[in-house]
């Protein structure tokens, strides 16, 4: 497949379970005009998922990584191929991992899932485009 040619999200859904290898964790930042929403590797149909956000104006921006070792947990977020060189894009998922990783942070240390808002993950960081 050329590098022009559209994917499809079942190519989307493939990237991101090869991106969830030996990961702690692995999402696909799904970036809507209003709001921000992940579908996890671990999905029990992620196809089904994607193609839910995609048919609800949902774009699908970039894949985060989450590892962890003896040292902690570390995170890796890149665009998808598509935005590799949209600046806008890799300015976007840098904040979205700097406030998903801060949450992190702050449920580590006790707080609940429900106070730091992780059960909907960060729904009103919007995507001012």
């Amino acid at each position: 497949m050329s590098s022009d040619t559209p994917r499809t999200t079942l190519d989307l859904v493939s990237e991101l379970h090869e991106a969830s290898e030996g990961a702690f964790m692995a999402s696909l930042i799904v970036g809507f005009k209003e709001h921000t929403e992940y579908m996890s590797a671990t999905e029990p149909d992620p196809l089904e998922s994607l193609n839910e956000k995609v048919e609800r104006g949902g774009q699908p921006l970039g894949i985060c990584r989450f590892t962890k070792d003896g040292q902690g947990i570390g995170c890796n977020a890149w665009p998808l191929r598509e935005f590799a060189d949209d600046d806008f894009v890799k300015n976007f998922i840098s904040e979205q991992v700097a406030t998903f990783k801060g949450n992190l942070e702050r449920f580590l240390m006790g707080e609940s899932l429900e106070d730091i808002g992780l059960t909907n993950l960060n729904p009103n960081n919007k995507m001012p485009r």
